[in-house]
This record gives C-alpha cells, sequence and structure tokens, in this order.
C-alpha cells in the first residue's frame, strides 16, 4: 500500500515546464531550478526526488513534502521482457490497484 502521507500530493510526471515553473516562482526560486526539476523528471528519468542531484536540499526537501514524483507503484510484472506480452499491476496514491499490459511490436 501507498505511504498515506502521499495521498492528496500532486504529482510532477504530468506537470509542463510552465506549472514547474508556476511553482518555483511562488516561493520565490531562482528560475532557472524550473528546467533543473523538468530535465530530472523527463529527460533522467530519476526514481525519487532525492536523485536530483544539483537542486540544493532545501528545494528537494519542499518538493518532497509536497509533490510525489510518480503516482503509481509497480506491485507486480508478469511476462518475461523478451516476451511480446507484459501484464502490469500498479498500485495509485489511494490504494486502487490498476492493471496494464504492455504488447510490443514486432
Amino acid at each position: 500500500m501507498q505511504n498515506s502521507s502521499n495521498i492528496g500530493k500532486r504529482s510532477l510526471i504530468g506537470m509542463d515546464l510552465f506549472d514547474i515553473q508556476s511553482i518555483i516562482k511562488d516561493i520565490n526560486t531562482e528560475k532557472f531550478r524550473a528546467d533543473q526539476i523538468f530535465n530530472w523528471t523527463y529527460a533522467s528519468n530519476v526514481n525519487s526526488i532525492e536523485e536530483m542531484q544539483n537542486v540544493p536540499k532545501h528545494l528537494r526537501e519542499f518538493l518532497k513534502e509536497n509533490f510525489i514524483l510518480n503516482p503509481l507503484r509497480i506491485i507486480k510484472v508478469t511476462g518475461e521482457k523478451s516476451y511480446s506480452i507484459q501484464k502490469y499491476l500498479l498500485e495509485c496514491q489511494d490504494g486502487e490497484k490498476i492493471e496494464a499490459v504492455l504488447m510490443k511490436e514486432q
């Protein structure tokens, strides 16, 4: 089950650069920090906010307190990576579960 402290937090994944810039502006932080956060989220595909190495610790703490990186957590994967079909069981922030199927084109 997801950490109940994450319920209601907005996900960074799904935000565009303008959204992140707005957050950065609201907390009076240097504008370039939005680009850093955006790049870590989408270009570097980090798994946690803590991995955003060039973002100052106080800003990472703010992000961890107010946002999550990804609203879904992988619980189970069925099928080998070499198979053309894999099934995923995902858990949402509120504990609800979603099943998804990945079908690779051959």
